[in-house]
C-alpha cells in the first residue's frame, strides 16, 4: 500500500528546499527553514525518503522479479544521469553569455574536452543538477543493495555504506561518498518498514506514549536551539549590534562562533558529520510519526498540494 505520509513529507521538503534557494532574506520562513543552515536540512530528508521508497517498493520484488526490478532501477538511474548531464550542459552554455566577472564564470573549463569528460563522468555538476548526479549513481547500485537485503545481508550493506562514509566521506568525492550513507541505510529501513511499524503497534501503550513524548520534546528543543543559533542571534547581532551593551553583544557573538565551529565539525553538511546524521534521523523520525498519524488531515488541509508535489517530486525538482 502507498504510504501517503512519505509523499506528504517529500512535498514539504521540496517546498522547504525551494524557499531556501530563493534569494529573499530575512523572512519569517527563516525561522522554519533556517536558510538550510540548521543542524539538519530538508535535503537529507529528501534523500532519505527516496531510499525508503526504493526499499519499500522494490524490496519485496527483487527476488521474485529480479531481472525486471534491476532493469527498472537501472532505467531510472539512466534517466537521472541524462537529466544531470543535460542540465549541467545547459547551465554551462548560459554561463558563456555572462559577464567575465560573474561569479558563475569561475566554473568555465579551459577546454571543451575537459568539460565533456568531467561532465559525463559526473565529476562536474552545475547548479542544482548535483542532486540528480547523486541520485543517478545511488540508483545504479540500488539493485545490488536490494539483493543483499533480500538475501538477509542487510548488515553487509550497512557495513559497506558506513565504511565508505567513514573512510571516504571527507574526500573530494564526498558529494557521493558522504551522502550515500543516507540513501542506502534508508533503503534498509524501507525494506523493513512494514515490520518496524507492526512491531511498534505491539508495544504497550504507555511505552509508546513515553517514547513519542521524549522524541517530540528532544526534537523541539534541538530544533529551537538550532533556529536561535542559526537565525535569531545572527539577526540580532547584525541589526541591533550597535545598540546592545558590550557584554551582551560579546556573549551573542561567542555563541555565533560556537555555532560556526559546530557547523564545520559535528554538523558539517559536506562530509555528513555524525551529529548531522543523528539529529537528522531524530527529526525525520519525529516528522514521520506526525505525518503518519495525521496524513489524511494534512492532505485535506493542504488541499492535496503537498501530495501532488511529493508524488511528482523528480519533475517538480
Amino acid at each position: 500500500d502507498r504510504i501517503i505520509a512519505l509523499d506528504l513529507l517529500r512535498g514539504a521538503f521540496l517546498i522547504t528546499i525551494f524557499i531556501n534557494h530563493i534569494a529573499w532574506s530575512p523572512t519569517l520562513y527563516d525561522f522554519i527553514t533556517g536558510q538550510s543552515h540548521l543542524f539538519a536540512s530538508a535535503a537529507e530528508g529528501f534523500f532519505a525518503i527516496s531510499g525508503i521508497l526504493v526499499g519499500y517498493i522494490y524490496g519485496p520484488r527483487v527476488l521474485h522479479k529480479t531481472k525486471d526490478t534491476f532493469i527498472k532501477l537501472w532505467k531510472r538511474a539512466g534517466w537521472l544521469y541524462l537529466l544531470s548531464v543535460s542540465f549541467t550542459a545547459l547551465y554551462s552554455f548560459i554561463t558563456l553569455f555572462l559577464p567575465p566577472d560573474t561569479v558563475r564564470s569561475q566554473f568555465l573549463h579551459p577546454s571543451f574536452m575537459e568539460f565533456l569528460v568531467q561532465t559525463l563522468t559526473l565529476q562536474f555538476n552545475y547548479g542544482w543538477a548535483d542532486f540528480l548526479s547523486r541520485y543517478a549513481l545511488f540508483m545504479a547500485f540500488a539493485p545490488l543493495a536490494l539483493w543483499l537485503i533480500a538475501k538477509g545481508k542487510a548488515w553487509l550493506l550497512a557495513l559497506i555504506s558506513i565504511a565508505i562514509w567513514g573512510f571516504l566521506g571527507a574526500t573530494p568525492l564526498n558529494s557521493f561518498t558522504a551522502w550515500q550513507i543516507i540513501f542506502y541505510l534508508a533503503v534498509i529501513i524501507g525494506y523493513y518498514l512494514p515490520t518496524i511499524e507492526k512491531a511498534v503497534t505491539t508495544l504497550p501503550r504507555i511505552t509508546k506514549q513515553r517514547a513519542v513524548v521524549t522524541l517530540f520534546v528532544f526534537s523541539g528543543v534541538t530544533f529551537a536551539s538550532s533556529v536561535v543559533l542559526t537565525v535569531l542571534l545572527p539577526m540580532i547581532a547584525g541589526e541591533f549590534g550597535n545598540k546592545l551593551p558590550a557584554g551582551v553583544y560579546s556573549f551573542i557573538t561567542t555563541l555565533i562562533d560556537i555555532r560556526t565551529q559546530l557547523d564545520i565539525t559535528v554538523f558539517d553538511r559536506d562530509t555528513m558529520a555524525i551529529g548531522r546524521l543523528v539529529i537528522g534521523t531524530i527529526w525525520f523520525t519525529t516528522l514521520y510519526i506526525l505525518f503518519r498519524r495525521y496524513e489524511i488531515k494534512i492532505d485535506e488541509k493542504t488541499k492535496g498540494s503537498l501530495l501532488l508535489l511529493g508524488t511528482n517530486s523528480l519533475y517538480v525538482y
